[in-house]
């Protein structure tokens, strides 16, 4: 993954706690439907994805919502961590698989503010910011990385930024798996094509 640096810009910055807050707002209207089951493409490339690491190999889910994969992959036996901006996204994911939700050690984050942890059965959810995101704050670095539509959900313009902290939470032998739809550019206007 090729990583552009980009200028610290204020305007940048005002545009991404925007998209941020249109997230949370959609969380908080229920605009998503509940998944029932893994997304086939994860069951379907599993055995590759996870080929020659452990069983317990650590998987880092970004802007994980109430992903029922993220329950499948603790499921096959990883230590599997979402992360996710929406307190409330976090609940339903719990909700929707039967977990109890338990806060981290020390309540409200874990030993910073831009974090919380979330415990919610095999499952480990930390709310925030994905680009406030290090190993600091997770834990350490992961094993694994699972992207259904995350990279897609970003402003087109902070996706090296994004690729740049996901590389950071990586070990230097973790693998990706990007699931993200293909379309064809032309024909889509430019407010469709860049949310």
């Amino acid at each position: 993954v090729d990583v552009f640096p980009l200028e610290a810009d204020e305007g940048l910055q005002v545009m991404a706690g925007r998209r941020l807050r249109q997230w949370i707002d959609r969380w908080d209207s229920d605009a998503e439907g509940v998944p029932a089951a893994a997304t086939p493409e994860l069951e379907r490339h599993f055995d590759a994805f996870t080929a020659d690491k452990a069983h317990s190999s650590s998987v880092i889910v970004p802007l994980s919502g109430r992903s029922f994969d993220l329950a499948w992959l603790a499921s096959q036996g990883l230590q599997a961590v979402g992360l996710e901006c929406s307190r409330r996204a976090i609940a339903l994911f719990a909700a929707d698989q039967g977990f109890e939700l338990t806060a981290g050690d020390g309540g409200e984050g874990c030993g910073d503010a831009s974090m919380t942890a979330w415990y919610a059965g095999p499952c480990t959810v930390f709310e925030g910011d994905w680009f406030d995101a290090s190993p600091d704050l997770l834990g350490g670095c992961f094993d694994l990385a699972y992207d259904h539509d995350a990279l897609v959900s970003v402003d087109p313009m902070r996706r090296p930024e994004y690729a740049r902290v996901l590389r950071g939470l990586l070990r230097a032998s973790a693998r990706i798996l990007l699931l993200a739809p293909e379309f064809e550019e032309q024909g889509l206007e430019a407010e469709t094509a860049l949310g």
